[in-house]
């Protein structure tokens, strides 16, 4: 029997006992105890898995019972009764041994579950901001009017507040006087907007959820998805709104206008977005004062015609090469057992980053103009900062297979030496992950030192890291998310009621 036939007829005695309880009564339970994850014993966590939790809460919008007299009151020991059993079911589904490689499985189970353990910071409210202070053309601002009808930064307001809402209120419930205090006050149908942004109804919410199961065919995949409550983090309940869990609210509401935007108005969206995710980068390696060029400087030595990547940090004998990438991982992709989908799906963002790469080491190293980034360096790493995690490992991990094959095609066509830059100095990074390298970078450490640290830990078996963030201490954000979050604090306490 195919995993996906197994995991089904797993399911379905799932399905069959959640149709027992009434749907609110399961979803309240459910929503109770991830309101409460943060304060449960890390012991005891293996029991109370957000992922499964709102897994349940899926299940009850798409197959419970919509009006039923006669349906049962879901109570704590129904949800642990439901969550055994999607234990038993995930024995059934496709095994790591059946994924391509061991980095693909990890892939699926860190997109599953990472974002869902990263307590929120400022970095979820000040990122945004900063890369939307960079439009000075305001075309976000447009363009999220247009397909919102919400001023943006109404909504940004609006969501901050409801953000702080939820630390300090344990309830799941919130309702629109919530912004009583503010003045001047926000006007009613600006509210109701807000709240229709983020929230759905039962009835609409099961329409929205089958939509998204067909982005993945195979049901035994889609138990590695990212919940897709993420989308509309609020239940819609008489006027009244639940939020299923703090961590997805606060995530939902972390790239809120990226994902609306790009669903809404990809055509032109995206390659803005990308344009300004790059001065973001940029933004963050003023900060830490190394010297660096842009990609308009090296163009100016290497070629016009020739791609080279956004920014170059060059020392005495090293040289860092970094590329922005304004993207995320397809869901399809995020999920799938087979390397070859994921090649696939990213070779038109990553793959070409790579290429840059080498097209600018190339240029550089036999670059006859005398410039500080020109000239042979012994260490060469490359940085490629995704906005959204990708969980794709490391470099060695990812540039494997047709990849591999067809990077080295690229480098021969165009009489390039591949062993310019070892695979193991190749780093994938999120915009958070950036924001974390940043401050290592103004605490001092040298660019150079700690990369090849990062290669040094990852080259022994005991010591090595699925992710970058891994290797990156707890430091103090830098003020590319700091300063306007605290800026965006402030402007919300002056007008808040004393």
């Amino acid at each position: 029997m195919a995993a996906t036939d197994e995991s089904f007829a797993w399911f379905k005695p799932i399905r069959n006992r959640i149709r027992k309880y009434e749907p609110l009564s399961l979803i309240i339970e459910c929503s109770k105890v991830l309101h409460e994850v943060k304060e449960i014993p890390l012991v005891k966590m293996k029991h109370y898995t957000p992922w499964s939790l709102l897994q349940i809460i899926k299940w009850t919008v798409i197959y419970g019972e919509p009006i039923n007299y006669g349906l049962k009151t879901a109570t704590r020991n129904d949800v642990h009764i439901i969550l055994n059993q999607i234990r038993d079911l995930e024995n059934h589904v496709t095994m790591p041994s059946e994924y391509s490689d061991v980095q693909t499985f990890l892939k699926a189970l860190s997109y599953q579950q990472f974002w869902l353990q990263q307590p929120p910071d400022q970095s979820f409210y000040g990122r945004e901001r900063q890369i939307i202070s960079l439009d000075v053309r305001q075309n976000i601002q447009k363009r999220f009017y247009n397909a919102a009808g919400l001023q943006l930064s109404d909504f940004l307001d609006l969501a901050m507040l409801l953000s702080f809402y939820y630390l300090s209120h344990p309830n799941g419930w919130v309702e629109e006087w919530f912004v009583r205090d503010l003045k001047p006050a926000p006007d009613p149908n600006t509210i109701r907007t807000f709240f229709s942004l983020l929230s759905r109804s039962r009835v609409d919410l099961k329409a929205f959820l089958r939509t998204q199961d067909e982005r993945v065919r195979r049901f035994d995949l889609r138990l590695y998805e990212q919940s897709p409550l993420k989308f509309y983090p609020l239940l819609s309940v008489e006027k009244r709104y639940m939020c299923y869990s703090p961590t997805v609210l606060h995530w939902a509401l972390s790239s809120f206008i990226y994902d609306f935007l790009k669903a809404n108005d990809p055509g032109g969206f995206s390659g803005e977005f990308g344009e300004l995710f790059e001065g973001y980068v940029q933004l963050g390696l003023s900060e830490t004062g190394a010297q660096f060029f842009t990609e308009s400087d090296i163009q100016s030595i290497i070629g016009r015609g020739s791609k080279s990547v956004d920014f170059v940090l060059p020392s005495t004998d090293a040289i860092v090469l970094i590329e922005s990438k304004g993207i995320e991982m397809p869901v399809y992709a995020a999920v799938s057992s087979d390397r070859k989908v994921v090649d696939k799906a990213l070779e038109d963002s990553m793959l070409k980053a790579l290429k840059q790469a080498y097209v600018t080491t190339h240029g550089l190293r036999h670059a006859t103009t005398a410039h500080p980034a020109t000239g042979i360096r012994s260490t060469i790493h490359v940085l490629v900062v995704t906005y959204k995690s990708l969980y794709i490992g490391k470099g060695a991990d990812f540039v494997r297979g047709d990849i591999e094959r067809v990077l080295r095609e690229f480098c021969i066509q165009n009489g390039i030496d591949i062993g310019l830059i070892p695979f193991s100095r190749i780093h994938f990074l999120s915009a958070r992950e950036f924001e974390g390298l940043v401050a290592v970078m103004k605490a001092g450490t040298n660019l150079n030192d700690f990369l090849l640290g990062v290669e040094r830990t990852n080259s022994m078996r005991e010591s090595e890291k699925f992710d970058f963030g891994q290797h990156l201490p707890n430091l103090t954000l830098p003020e590319i998310v700091r300063k306007p979050f605290t800026d965006a604090v402030e402007s919300l306490q002056s007008r808040l009621r004393r």
